[in-house]
């Protein structure tokens, strides 16, 4: 991989990062932060099974 493939894939990394960030704010600033807290719980306690 040469410069413009690597600073190609950290900008793409980036931007995506960027937007899980933005989501999750958006997600907060909608919902109390206590049913975020809930689902998470949920989501955490489905996966342990």
């Amino acid at each position: 991989m040469n410069k413009a493939q690597i600073s190609l894939v950290v900008v793409m990394i980036f931007v995506i990062v960027a937007l899980l960030v933005f989501v999750i704010f958006l997600a907060g600033v909608n919902s109390s932060q206590e049913n975020m807290v809930n689902s998470l719980n949920q989501t955490i306690g489905d996966l342990n099974g």
